[in-house]
This record gives structure tokens, sequence and C-alpha cells, in this order.
């Protein structure tokens, strides 16, 4: 675990979810550190959106701009601004086999074809009538894709999702371990929905 521990940002509620990601991915054996040093008032995805997927993994990695390492060396940020603008991000692991990376990335590693980022983001301010959802996702990186969806996610929805697409062994899994019913209330049940003020004008155009 990453030591000089700092003063993480969000609210006691938000800061707990985050911290309860860390049981959830022991559970499914894919916990391998968790960052409590995450430095992202030095972050901006502006930095990165232009890099190679590689040289922006490089660049997250050691500049602690993530807080969960797992298991395969895939990293999770979650990075929290306020209660009406956060994101959550999944930068899968470019390496073909499990590395021991020490926090650092340095030298050459055998490394996959294919690369995947996923990023749900919240910003109600940022909201655009048929063209930017104020809560969406992002696959991939250098392009436009903003799938739309009606429910404010949180942290622990955010990881359960993760699960069940890019580690659907693990997710099966966890669904074997996992004694905590009420968990599964944060897949859609206890997840508040946009508002229809700002929905209701799109809602039959977008996918959710």
């Amino acid at each position: 675990m990453t030591k000089n521990k700092k003063k993480q940002k969000g609210t006691g509620k938000y800061l707990a979810q985050v911290n309860a990601v860390k049981k959830i991915l022991k559970i499914a054996e894919l916990y391998k550190d968790q960052n409590q040093n995450s430095r992202y008032s030095n972050f901006k995805l502006s930095d990165i959106k232009s890099m190679k997927f590689i040289d922006a993994y490089k660049k997250v990695l050691n500049e602690r701009f993530y807080d969960y390492e797992l298991k395969d060396n895939s990293l999770l940020q979650y990075i929290y601004q306020t209660d009406s603008n956060y994101s959550f991000c999944y930068i899968s692991s470019p390496f073909s086999e499990e590395i021991e990376l020490n926090n650092r990335f340095t030298g050459l590693y055998p490394l996959k074809e294919n690369f995947l980022i996923i990023r749900y983001d919240y910003q109600p301010s940022n909201y655009k009538v048929f063209c930017h959802p104020c809560a969406h996702f992002h696959f991939g990186a250098g392009n436009q894709i903003r799938l739309g969806i009606k429910k404010i996610m949180n942290p622990i929805s955010s990881i359960l999702f993760i699960l069940r697409q890019c580690y659907p062994a693990e997710w099966l899994d966890f669904i074997n371990r996992n004694k905590d019913e009420k968990i599964y209330k944060n897949i859609r049940d206890d997840l508040k929905d946009i508002s229809n003020k700002i929905f209701n004008d799109e809602k039959e155009l977008v996918l959710h």
C-alpha cells in the first residue's frame, strides 16, 4: 500500500464506498494494491487524451493518478470534484501477463494487442440536449462515444459493472462467495435517476 496518506477528496459516504471497493476486489480475488495518496489535484484528463494508451497508462501509474491496482495490473480511478461532478475510470492492463510493478513503470514488458478504457462521468453542468448526457459512459479513447444512462452511479455500482463486463469468471466467483446480498442493490435499485427535467427531452432517443 502506498504510504504518506493524504486526505482523500469526497463526502463521507462517497469515501466509504471507495474504500468498500477493496472488499469487493478481495472477494473477487482481483485486489492487488490500494493507493491512498492519489494525486488527482495534479491530474488533467486532457493531458492523457492525446497520448498513446501505453504512455497514458505509464503516466497514470507513475504519477499516482489512481486508487486501486488490480491483480492483472489494471487500474481504477475514483475522481471526485463535487457531488455533481465526478468520474470513475477503469484502465485495463497493457501487459499480456501479470507484472510486479511496485508502483513504477520501468523497462520493457510483453504487451497486449488490445487495450480498454471505460469511464463513467456524472457532470450535469456539462449537459447538452441530444449531444452530451449528464451521466454517460466512455469506451476507449480518442473517440466521441458517450453512452448516456439514466442512473447516477456510485463507486460500488461502478466496480460491480466492471466485474460483470470485464471479468465474467471473477464475477461469478464473487456472486458465489459474497455474503452481503444488499450490495447488489447498488447495481440499480438504490441508484437515483437523473432528474426528468434534464432527461425527459431525450429519453426516447437514448439507450439507457
